[in-house]
């Protein structure tokens, strides 16, 4: 699990953004649900964050489920952006988030 941050982006600083990466052996096996969770309560609990962002890529249904499965709820589609790490890419982005609100009355 790994906070992936964009420094680009301009979000409050009671906010952050939560991001993910497995090896294919581990999917399936519910760990990164499981990691999602510890983080989102150590982020609204220790941390006294307001919000946590996710962004995954429109076609990547096993990163929707995910965010599903976290609680964070689909705010906008981000269109052509450029996946700078994955050289001349543009791909269309779902922007997801939760509040601590929504978080603390799951």
């Amino acid at each position: 699990m790994s906070d992936a941050v964009d420094p680009e982006r301009r979000e409050p600083e009671s906010t952050r953004e939560i991001g993910y990466w497995i090896g294919e052996p581990y999917w399936g096996q519910g760990l990164i649900p499981e990691a999602g969770r510890e983080i989102l309560h150590h982020g609204f609990e220790d941390l006294q964050l307001t919000a946590i962002w996710g962004v995954h890529d429109v076609n990547n249904h096993k990163s929707s489920r995910v965010m599903d499965k976290l609680g964070l709820a689909p705010v906008r589609t981000a269109r052509h952006v450029h996946l700078k790490l994955l050289g001349d890419v543009y791909r269309d982005e779902l922007v997801r988030r939760i509040t601590a609100d929504e978080w603390l009355t799951r």
